[in-house]
């Protein structure tokens, strides 16, 4: 899967990367995961970005957000989405490093995400 994964964001960072913008990650207990990320102005060389892994839920629809790294504070950080009153994170992270870390990582927070939220 890594290597999949690898393969497709390096197609994405010299192809045409705005039509690369997720990810499906797999499922974990019965839930379908995807990674999502975004950048502006653009994803090859964004100012601004976010990276989110989130599951749909069966019964209603929504998209329910399990963690995200973003630098929408004026600093890359991570939100453990699960706990909404943990501090956020600060991270050394680019765009496309937070993709990899979230690809790595995901099952970890769907984990959390499940303790939390059942």
């Amino acid at each position: 899967m890594q290597a999949l994964v690898t393969g497709a964001l390096q197609a994405c960072r010299t192809k045409v990367a705005m039509s690369c913008q997720s990810i499906d990650l797999g499922s974990y207990r019965g839930r379908q995961y995807q990674l999502r990320y975004r950048g502006d102005p653009t994803l090859t060389e964004p100012d601004d970005f976010a990276v989110v892994v989130l599951f749909v839920n069966p019964r209603t629809g929504d998209h329910v957000e399990v963690v995200r790294i973003d630098n929408s504070d004026g600093f890359t950080h991570m939100d453990c989405l699960y706990r909404r009153d943990e501090p956020k994170r600060e991270l050394d992270l680019g765009m496309w490093e937070a993709v990899e870390k979230l690809t790595d990582e995901w099952r970890s927070y769907a984990e959390e995400h499940l303790k939390v939220h059942g």
